[in-house]
Order: C-alpha cells, then sequence, then structure tokens
C-alpha cells in the first residue's frame, strides 16, 4: 500500500511539473490575444481561418487585442506601444495591422503601419468602423464587431493591393493550416521528452535537486513571456523583424 501511495505522489508530481514546463510552448498558434474575454473559442477558430487567408497571399500580419483595461493611456498612445511590442509586420515593409478594443473604457484602435497607410488610409478605417464595428458594439455585441469588422479591414486592404482572396470572396472559409497541426504535434513531442527527463532526474538524489532549483527558478520569472512566443502559423509576431506603425487608422468609441 506504501509503495502504491508513493507512485501515485510520484505521479503526480510528474504531471505537475510537466505542465509547468510546458507553458511557454502553448502560445504559439494564435494571432489573438484576448485579455478581456470577449470571444469564444469558435469565434477564435473563425478569426484565425481568415486571418491565415489573408496572410497567405499578402504576407501580412494582424493582431487581434483586447484588454482589460488601458492603465489610464490614451488608447492611440496604447496601440502604438502595443503595436511596437508585439512587432506586428515586417520590418522593412511596417505592413502590420492591430486591431485593439478597450471594451472597460468602450474604446477601439485599428492601426495601421506605414506600409498598409496606401490601402487602408484613414477615411476608409473610420468607414469599417462605423458600419461593421461600433453597431456591434453598442449592443455589446463583441464577437460580431470583431469577426466583421476583421473580414471587412482584410478583404478592403486585399481588393485594394490588388491581391485576391478566394476562399474570403467566395464566403468560405479556409481550412486550419496544416504547419499549426505540426506545431501541436511539435508540442507533443517536447513534451514526452520532458517527461521521460523528469522520469529520469527523479530516479537519483541529484537530479531531484536539479529540478527543484528549476522549478523555483521558472517560478522567479526564468520562464518566456507570452508576447515572446506570440505568433501562429509557423511564424510568429516579430519573426519578419518587426514592423512599427506611425499613428495612422482610426480610433472610436461606443
Amino acid at each position: 500500500m506504501l509503495a502504491l501511495i508513493n507512485n501515485i505522489k510520484s505521479f503526480k508530481f510528474v504531471f505537475f511539473l510537466t505542465i509547468l514546463l510546458l507553458l511557454p510552448f502553448t502560445f504559439s498558434n494564435e494571432r489573438i490575444l484576448d485579455e478581456a474575454g470577449l470571444l469564444e473559442p469558435k469565434h477564435k477558430v473563425v478569426l484565425e481561418k481568415i486571418i491565415w487567408e489573408w496572410e497567405e497571399k499578402t504576407k501580412h500580419q494582424i493582431a487581434i487585442v483586447t484588454v482589460k483595461s488601458l492603465d489610464g493611456s490614451e488608447i492611440e498612445d496604447y496601440a502604438v506601444k502595443k503595436f511596437q511590442e508585439l512587432g506586428i509586420g515586417d520590418k522593412s515593409n511596417n505592413d502590420g495591422l492591430l486591431f485593439l478594443v478597450a471594451p472597460n473604457e468602450r474604446k477601439l484602435r485599428i492601426e495601421v503601419g506605414y506600409g498598409l497607410e496606401q490601402y487602408l488610409p484613414d477615411g476608409l478605417v473610420g468607414t469599417i468602423r462605423d458600419n461593421y464595428i461600433v453597431p456591434h458594439f453598442k449592443n455589446n455585441h463583441y464577437a460580431s464587431g470583431i469577426l466583421q469588422g476583421t473580414y471587412a479591414l482584410l478583404v478592403k486592404q486585399a481588393e485594394a493591393e490588388g491581391i485576391e482572396l478566394p476562399k474570403l470572396g467566395a464566403g468560405e472559409l479556409p481550412s486550419p493550416p496544416s504547419n499549426q497541426v505540426a506545431n501541436t504535434q511539435g508540442n507533443m513531442a517536447v513534451g514526452i521528452i520532458l517527461i521521460l527527463i523528469v522520469l529520469i532526474m527523479l530516479s537519483n538524489k541529484t537530479g531531484r535537486s536539479i529540478l527543484l532549483w528549476s522549478l523555483l527558478a521558472s517560478s522567479m520569472g526564468g520562464g518566456r513571456s507570452h508576447s515572446g512566443s506570440f505568433g501562429s502559423f509557423g511564424g510568429g509576431f516579430g519573426g519578419f523583424g518587426g514592423g512599427f506603425s506611425g499613428g495612422g487608422g482610426a480610433s472610436g468609441r461606443w
């Protein structure tokens, strides 16, 4: 009985430690940072399909970010800072796009990188805001506003650049990209390897000491931050070097 209890305790420890070690690998399939919790998983799936079609054809990047609070900042300043923090778009082309929503302050901002301003001038972005986003937000239908606003932004941008989006233009959504599945498989492989390492280290006193100190170091800030691994479809914001914005776009309230 004592041996069984010890085995159960060891299993729980291995499971807990493995989850902690895997945490830095769980943020690699996102173009969406929904800190305010406005989107359900089904909405994120649709958004990622829309974004994938656009990024595959245009090679630009977009981030959809919702925040619990602007912490007293003006949304324009907050958007520029977040844009640079995430490094959205290509460093040379500055072709990123940020859709920022702050429901607590009832404000939104569409921040357009230098390289996309010719395709998404302020007037057009303002029209998309007024027609596709704000009406939904006024009724607290945040997911609908984000979905329709994103769709309108990406389709209008591609049209202005003369790029055809076959599946979106036909009213269809593409299947999730195959390399997203590859990312998941890669994470699983890493998890298996980590489990094996943990089991081996648990088998001796020195290994257990190393695990303990590693766990303490990780809890004190040794792990990777979320923003460092923010990206999807095999890339990641900053993967192209990181673009900048010059303040183009449109803000709004509801």
